[in-house]
C-alpha cells in the first residue's frame, strides 16, 4: 500500500527542512506515493526549502490559517 502525506504550513522554515528530509528515505524507498505540501502564504523562506523536495506544492486560496 502507498501512501499519501498532506503537510501544511506557513512560515515554518525551523522545522520543514527536517520534516520533509525525514519522509525521503520512505518516499524514495517507494512507501510513499506522493508528498503534498499546502502552504498559508509563506514569507520567512519556507518556500525555497520546500523547492528543493520532490514534493506538489499548493497554496490555500485565502491568504490566513490554515484551517
Amino acid at each position: 500500500m502507498k501512501t499519501s502525506v498532506v503537510i501544511p504550513c506557513k512560515n515554518n522554515i525551523a522545522t520543514i527542512d527536517k520534516c520533509l528530509a525525514s519522509l525521503m528515505p520512505y518516499y524514495n524507498e517507494g512507501y510513499i506515493k506522493e508528498i503534498v505540501v499546502v502552504d498559508g502564504h509563506s514569507t520567512d523562506g519556507t518556500l525555497e526549502v520546500i523547492k528543493n523536495y520532490p514534493v506538489k506544492l499548493l497554496f490555500e486560496q485565502v491568504e490566513g490559517n490554515i484551517g
